[in-house]
């Protein structure tokens, strides 16, 4: 009877293990889009893939962007935003907005309904001002794809920046992991061109970003 009972026991540990890794809840991709155009303005679209499982991902997902920064002279600027788009599943979305410190949040969902386990894609257009820094002899794109304060994992995370007409990528870098880090798990590809693509070569934990 013990020799019986492990064995049963084992084959439900073995059969239920698979179980629980599909229903971890994650953001499976985060793919962004960011057009840089002439007038300086950043036309952004974020299409966000997620699994949820009714725990932190109920009623739906939200997006902090950055808008308030530190100038060159060590005061706070505020950043136009303009949200145009907001998707869930293809289809127009319930959504609010809020600050959150220096991010705008945007609350994807409705606060009435719980939305069904499994996946959900999440597209997200705005346009944002005065993000640009400019320098003596180069301008500069600089950018925080996914935000580092998420509490769900990234698997797999893809940026392209497309530079206005006349304009082309003279260097290249990104970072990845938590908040001032300098990681390097990506694989970049456009220098000296006007597209510029960027991919995450290993999954981001809770925390950490692009």
């Amino acid at each position: 009877m013990k020799r019986l009972f492990a064995v049963v026991v084992l084959c439900l540990v073995t059969c239920l293990a698979p179980l629980t890794a599909q229903a971890r809840e994650e953001i499976r991709n985060f793919d962004a889009e960011i057009v840089v155009n002439a007038d300086g303005t950043l036309d952004v679209t974020e299409t966000i893939t997620v699994n949820a499982e009714g725990r932190d991902i109920r009623r739906g997902i939200f997006r902090d962007v950055p808008l308030r920064n530190l100038d060159s002279w060590g005061f706070w600027s505020n950043n136009g935003f303009e949200l145009v788009e907001v998707l869930q599943d293809g289809r127009p979305a319930t959504y609010k907005t809020e600050w959150q410190g220096r991010f705008q949040r945007i609350y994807i969902g409705d606060a009435d309904v719980f939305i069904p386990r499994g996946e959900h894609t999440y597209t997200i257009r705005y346009l944002t001002t005065r993000q640009l820094r400019f320098f003596d002899s180069y301008d500069e794109v600089y950018w925080n794809v996914t935000g580092n304060f998420g509490s769900l994992p990234i698997l797999a995370a893809h940026a392209r920046v497309r530079l206005p007409n006349g304009a082309i990528a003279e260097k290249i870098s990104a970072y990845t992991g938590g908040f001032g880090d300098s990681g390097a798990n990506f694989r970049s590809s456009g220098d000296r061109t006007r597209t510029v693509e960027f991919d995450l070569t290993r999954p981001l934990g809770a925390q950490e970003g692009l």
